[in-house]
């Protein structure tokens, strides 16, 4: 089987500085590849070693803007990615046949009717509706416009549609009249060999992520506030909001808050498998990778409701659940995980056994029989 994965998304495979898609990029072509897979990688690429060496990359080169730019940058860049992607994606398929084509991040209608009828196409949905969000008022405008003529359009010309969160496919089914019979809902995945507990935790609280406004990283310094700065945090990753996030935590007075920046992939590992915790405070968020990473390495999570992670997290077994935006509540869970170190260790083996049936190889095993299912139609 021939498989060309497309990710015209804004960070490169493996994302050096986060990322959700690029990351399920980067894993799930690994694992098809363990799986005999032919695959063809349209990316542009970070570190070439960290993928197996049979499959075959093609890098569009991309031109990007600097994301300190904010929602300036954000839409420039996925304009850019998505052109330059779709460029490189129809010269391959000019001089090259596959059987299927699965794509990821926005290329945008133009593409997906552009492409040989006879080729199964399969599209995988990254990202909620903006609508579930809130935003400045042209910001709104603008994301919702997109989402709409770019992600719904291009839903509606796949032969078949993958969905990180089940509130995605209830949307494209109910709202966009997307038939329910070419939406599936398959989870992120998780790398269980890759991270895994540290015999010693230690006692902080951890948040990995991209340093934008819909991921929370606001109101978990308001929680901590609440706490009288006695809980140690780190802040893991960059974004267009860092700076204003460092300046909120010295008005809050937050000693104990660091901000790391962006990690290479071999200081991660070692940071979550030392947490005690780790918390995803997001406004709107798909999935949420980087709170699977967590659990497989051994940590409770404190999630917000409106994370397609939560219907992982199981109140007071893996975890605690809030309510998106909610300070008090958050700052409760944090202070019950902070001074309780049983609670943390039974409540972190048991994240761990939750995320075994999430590994990336049944990941892609699941993917190929949609695949062979689009293949023999």
């Amino acid at each position: 089987m021939r498989v060309l994965l497309v990710n015209s998304g804004i960070f490169r495979v493996p994302p050096e500085k986060g990322g959700g898609t690029e990351t399920h990029v980067y894993h799930l072509a690994n694992n098809l590849s363990k799986l005999g897979v032919e695959v063809h990688l349209v990316s542009d690429v970070y570190s070439r070693e960290a993928l197996r060496k049979d499959i075959n990359v093609y890098e569009p080169k991309a031109l990007r803007i600097p994301l300190r730019m904010g929602f300036t940058g954000w839409i420039l860049n996925h304009l850019l990615c998505g052109l330059y992607s779709s460029k490189k994606t129809l010269e391959i398929l000019r001089s090259e046949r596959f059987d299927v084509i699965h794509m990821h991040g926005r290329l945008g209608p133009v593409l997906i009717t552009t492409l040989n009828k006879r080729i199964p196409k399969v599209y995988t949905v990254h990202d909620l509706p903006p609508w579930l969000s809130r935003y400045g008022r042209v910001e709104q405008i603008v994301r919702n416009i997109s989402y709409i003529n770019m992600e719904v359009k291009t839903c509606r010309a796949a032969n078949y549609i993958i969905v990180v969160n089940p509130v995605i496919r209830k949307i494209l089914v109910e709202d966009f009249k997307i038939p329910s019979w070419k939406v599936g809902f398959i989870p992120n995945g998780v790398d269980t060999d890759l991270f895994k507990p540290a015999n010693r935790k230690l006692n902080y609280c951890l948040f990995v992520g991209n340093l934008t406004w819909r991921k929370g990283v606001h109101i978990l310094l308001y929680a901590l506030k609440k706490l009288n700065d006695g809980v140690r945090c780190l802040v893991v990753g960059e974004g267009p909001e860092r700076g204003k996030l460092i300046k909120l935590a010295e008005k809050l007075g937050l000693r104990n808050v660091v901000f790391t920046g962006a990690l290479p992939l071999e200081a991660l590992v070692k940071i979550y498998s030392r947490a005690g915790f780790f918390i995803l405070p997001s406004i709107s968020e798909a999935f949420g990778l980087a709170a699977l990473e967590a659990m497989a390495s051994g940590c409770p999570c404190i999630v917000s409701s409106s994370s397609g992670v939560s219907k992982i997290v199981r109140e007071e077994y893996n975890g605690y659940i809030f309510k998106q935006g909610d300070v008090d509540e958050l700052a409760e869970k944090i202070g019950k995980l902070w001074i309780n170190s049983n609670l943390r260790r039974k409540m972190g083996e048991n994240a761990r056994k939750t995320v075994e049936k999430y590994s990336w190889i049944k990941t892609a095993r699941r993917i190929v029989k949609i695949y062979e299912g689009q293949i023999h139609k």
